[in-house]
């Protein structure tokens, strides 16, 4: 996955809890120790915020575009709100088109799509973001 620091990829995995191999190897290794009676529970550290979550997801999706030839000759700017994704640029054919809400769609984490994606040559009066 070219593009993108491991560091963030590995921060995705662990934010949005997707498995991945060798990852989940090296944590099945991993022991911690148990918290004491004594020790308040940390509970919101252990929850991740809303602007990490759409960060990571806004990774994932421009991940899996940056490494699909469909979309090579695409011009896309992915933003994440609250889980909801948006779309905005321009695509090369309908089948990328259709094919980068699917994306977009299919990765954990995300609740709606809005898409303001236009077809390369389409006219100026596509559909824009309000």
């Amino acid at each position: 996955m070219s593009g993108v620091p491991e560091t963030w990829r590995l921060m995705a995995v662990v934010v949005l809890g997707l498995t991945v191999p060798a990852f989940t190897a090296a944590r099945a290794q991993t022991t911690f120790p148990a918290a004491s009676p004594a020790e308040p529970a940390a509970v919101k550290d252990d929850v991740p915020d809303a602007v990490t979550v759409d960060q990571a997801i806004t990774l994932l999706i421009k991940d899996q575009m940056q490494t699909d030839r469909r979309f090579r000759h695409s011009q896309v700017v992915v933003e994440t709100s609250g889980g909801v994704v948006t779309l905005l640029g321009t695509m090369p054919t309908a089948y990328a088109l259709s094919a980068a809400l699917d994306v977009a769609r299919k990765t954990p984490g995300v609740v709606d799509v809005q898409s303001y994606l236009r077809l390369l040559g389409s006219s100026p009066q596509a559909p824009m973001p309000p």
